[in-house]
């Protein structure tokens, strides 16, 4: 499966995507600020706590597949396999825990996601 480059800084990922002047990001329709970026290749940072888990098809949301759960007290930490690579998320919501093996639905919230230009 091909995966977009990515790593992880202080518990920020980074991934390098094609964007296009549909605000495409990882085949979802997002709008995001371009900060002058024109179409082609960019990096895409995005805070765990912007990762958005649901155990329902989400109309654009990429599956995905839980590796690991932790619960913290206050939060839930989850490693998520998913056509993007391993993905960090950091849930505050403790209504829903998944448990690992669980498939999930994978959406990003509009703050904490960042078109970041190369420097």
């Amino acid at each position: 499966m091909d995966r977009p480059a990515g790593r992880v800084m202080k518990r920020l990922l980074t991934l390098t995507f094609r964007v296009n002047e549909q605000d495409m990001f990882a085949g979802i329709g997002t709008q995001l600020p371009h900060l002058g970026l024109t179409s082609g290749d960019a990096n895409v940072a995005i805070r765990p706590q912007s990762i958005c888990l649901s155990e329902s098809g989400t109309e654009g949301g990429i599956p995905g597949t839980i590796l690991k759960a932790s619960y913290l007290g206050d939060h839930m930490e989850y490693t998520v396999d998913c056509a993007l690579g391993e993905l960090f998320v950091i849930d505050y919501q403790m209504e829903t825990l998944q448990d690992s093996g669980s498939s999930v639905y994978i959406t990003f919230l509009t703050r904490g996601v960042s078109l970041v230009p190369e420097s």
